[in-house]
């Protein structure tokens, strides 16, 4: 697992089954929805594919690459980290599947077609069960460099997190900290031993539980052969994105603030207003 990084799991349903997602522990995962219109076909495919990408790393930069990458093969929307801040309903489902309570996945994720990054990275195992079709893509980096990685955006932020007063916005970081400083890591992210202990372990785990057919074990890097191979579509004649996740996730961090910023400017104008 990434800091949850989630790993691809593309499949393909028979026409009359139900189409779901299955996302891998810091495995990047992909969804397709279950609609009456039919679905656009991936790029360079003449069937449709459900795919659940669940990077099996717990955090680093490939995440945005690959989510970009996905979407580019008609695989979007795709699930995301940010997902969660744009809809706060999604919160307390997340809290009842990191207390290990039942989930209705199909509600939560049935309108994306792929998924990676945390939470969705951390159950792997129950989307991919729910979803034995699937193929799961496990993205794996250097140890080290995934490590310092995960410090310079989720880990930080969760260890030590912006004083925010809004309550949606508290309950969305008390989740994140349940679910991965505290379920995952034990409350260990900066013990980096430790920290890369449990990753190495995660990936192994992965491997262990995925069968090899369903499994693409995966470096960004590696670009977009290995990953279309894998899916069974065509090689974009485009370059494979690379998108930073690290200021990405700085550029969300500013927009939160600067968004409860706003409000708080708003609230005191009002107070003004009213005296």
């Amino acid at each position: 697992m990434r800091q949850v990084d989630t790993v691809c799991d593309h499949f393909r349903f028979p026409a009359r089954r139900k189409r779901k997602a299955a996302l891998a522990d810091n495995v990047k995962s992909v969804r397709i929805r279950r609609t009456t219109r039919r679905l656009p076909k991936p790029h360079g495919s003449r069937e449709h594919h459900d795919i659940v990408r669940n990077r099996c790393r717990l955090g680093s930069d490939g995440d945005a690459s690959l989510r970009i990458a996905l979407e580019r093969l008609g695989l979007g929307p795709c699930y995301h980290m940010v997902e969660v801040f744009q809809h706060p309903e999604h919160i307390g489902i997340w809290e009842r599947a990191a207390d290990g309570k039942p989930v209705d996945w199909d509600r939560l994720l049935g309108s994306y077609r792929s998924a990676v990054d945390w939470p969705v990275c951390a159950f792997y195992r129950e989307l991919a069960e729910n979803n034995p079709q699937a193929k799961v893509i496990l993205t794996v980096r250097e140890p080290q460099r995934w490590h310092r990685s995960a410090m310079d955006t989720i880990f930080g932020a969760l260890v030590n997190p912006p004083p925010v007063n809004d309550p949606v916005l508290q309950a969305q970081i008390r989740m994140a900290r349940k679910l991965i400083v505290e379920n995952t890591f034990s409350g260990r992210v900066q013990d980096r031993e430790y920290a890369i202990m449990v990753y190495e372990r995660h990936n192994k785990a992965v491997k262990q539980a995925i069968p090899p057919e369903r499994l693409l074990v995966y470096e960004v890097a590696q670009g977009w052969q290995p990953l279309c191979q894998f899916l069974g579509v065509s090689e974009p004649e485009e370059p494979f994105p690379e998108a930073n996740s690290t200021d990405e996730f700085r550029q969300m961090i500013k927009q939160m603030a600067a968004a409860q910023q706003g409000t708080e400017t708003q609230l005191a104008n009002a107070e003004r207003t009213v005296r």
